[in-house]
């Protein structure tokens, strides 16, 4: 079972961070020179100050698990003053099966940053690492840098084994957490007006 956690992590390295073509080599180098991959962007809210910004950030993703109900995100640190929210999380990336029939599952480890102003706000993805999770082995927790250190060295799977892998890009993945978090703090909602 060891061997194939070990051959499924190679997996994870090895296609993690292959998302599309564009931008492929500086997205490498990014990595490599952080140690973590990072998305920032920033949402125009007309007609919305900084604490009604800092309200949709809160409330944002209370209930959020995620397209397939697996992901899980907590709230890490507020300061209404500052008009800041730290959400810390896994989001769930998809799954490998062994060829023994185990289920492999991955998870982006992410730190989602909210910080708002009167009509705006900028919204910070960090996600610095995988998590890796099968039945009865611990989960292993590989750091972005070494996924594309791995990827760089050619260990890639055959492409039988990467046809059969079903998980969604670093870079897709992360990308579908900001827009989660714009798209609620573009909306007004009933509750604004209260």
């Amino acid at each position: 079972m060891k061997k194939v956690l070990s051959i499924a992590i190679m997996l994870l390295s090895a296609l993690t961070t292959s998302a599309q073509e564009i931008d492929k080599d500086s997205l490498m180098d990014e990595v490599m020179k952080t140690g973590v991959y990072e998305v920032k962007e920033v949402v125009t809210a007309e007609n919305a100050d900084k604490n009604m910004l800092y309200g949709r950030a809160m409330e944002a993703l209370s209930d959020w698990t995620g397209n397939d109900g697996r992901s899980r995100v907590g709230l890490d640190y507020t300061d209404k003053e500052a008009g800041t929210v730290i959400y810390k999380g896994r989001y769930y990336q998809g799954y490998y099966k062994t060829s023994l029939g185990g289920i492999i599952n991955s998870y982006i480890n992410f730190t989602l940053k909210v910080r708002c102003k009167n009509g705006r706000a900028q919204v910070t993805v960090t996600a610095p690492s995988v998590t890796v999770e099968a039945n009865g082995i611990a989960p292993r927790t590989i750091a972005m840098r070494e996924i594309i250190i791995n990827q760089q060295s050619g260990n890639y799977p055959n492409e039988r084994q990467k046809k059969r892998l079903h998980m969604t890009p670093v870079r897709e993945c992360v990308q579908q957490i900001v827009d989660a978090m714009k798209v609620r703090l573009a909306i007004a909602t009933d509750d604004d007006d209260f």
